[in-house]
Parts: structure tokens; C-alpha cells; sequence
């Protein structure tokens, strides 16, 4: 996507809000979920309206629009798999027709099922692989990613 402008950006789980900093930069307008409160006050900028809530309720509660691309990074793996299960078709809904989504997150036999749901999306890429992680002790996790296209109508 090298036309930023005027996008419309979700970014779920956004921590200290890297990709939301970097997109608005670019000139997409973003807004950034995550239940940190410290996270979500380390960074300002016009054109990002934070919301200090969890993903759930943010689905439940705060969703009114679409996005032109959704981001959840290393979100999904902290929520029951029963609420995957709810989130997940309100995260795929919230996407535009021809918006782009982008998941990642750790190997998990919810992968089968985020498999079934993405059904009819392109799938740009998608992959797995090994992610070092040094807290609190060294250790490795597998790791599973989509990038993924909502087709317009009639696609």
C-alpha cells in the first residue's frame, strides 16, 4: 500500500503505538486500542484517536466504521478461544472491500479456525516462523502471520 493518505487504520493491541505512529505519518487517519493505559500515553499525534479499552469491549462497545486496513499483532494468542471465535468475524466485518488485514500471533490450533473464517479473502502472504523472545527467559515461540485482502463486490 504506498498511498497512505486519508486511510482509515485500526490497529489493534497497538502497545506504544509504532505502526499507528509510522501510518499517520504517512498521512492515514488511525485509531489505536490497547488496555494499557501507560502504553497509549507515550505517544501523541494528530490524526490518532486512542482508545484505552480491550479488544472485546472496543468490538462490542466502540466499532461504528469500516478500515481500509486493520492491523492485530500478537493480540489474538492473549484472548480465550472462545472469544477469538466472537471477535474475529467483527475484525473481518470491520474490514473494507478491499481493505487489507494483517494478523499475527502465536501458532495455536486457533490458526484452523482463523483459516475457515478468512474464506474468500486474498491471501497476499502468509507464513510461520520462529520468534526469539529473551523475557523473562530465553525461549522461542512459533509464530503464524496473514496479510490479507477483503474483496470488493463483485470480485
Amino acid at each position: 500500500m504506498a498511498h497512505y493518505h486519508n486511510l482509515n487504520v485500526l490497529d489493534v493491541g497497538c502497545a506504544k503505538g509504532a505502526n499507528s505512529l509510522f501510518l499517520v505519518r504517512k498521512g492515514a487517519k488511525v485509531d489505536a486500542v490497547d488496555i494499557d493505559a501507560d502504553a497509549l500515553s507515550d505517544f501523541q499525534y494528530n490524526n490518532i484517536f486512542k482508545y484505552n479499552t480491550d479488544i472485546i469491549s472496543f468490538f462490542n462497545k466502540h466499532i461504528r466504521k469500516r478500515y481500509d486496513v486493520i492491523i492485530a499483532l500478537n493480540i489474538l494468542q492473549f484472548l480465550p478461544i472462545k472469544e477469538i471465535k466472537r471477535i474475529l468475524p467483527k475484525i473481518l466485518t470491520s474490514c473494507s472491500p478491499g481493505g487489507m488485514l494483517i494478523i499475527e500471533m502465536f501458532n495455536s490450533p486457533v490458526v484452523d479456525f482463523i483459516n475457515r473464517q478468512i474464506e474468500g479473502f486474498k491471501v497476499l502472504d502468509y507464513g510461520r516462523y520462529l520468534k526469539k523472545d529473551q523475557k523473562p527467559n530465553p525461549h522461542t515461540h512459533q509464530m503464524v502471520f496473514w496479510v490479507l485482502i477483503k474483496p470488493k463486490k463483485g470480485e
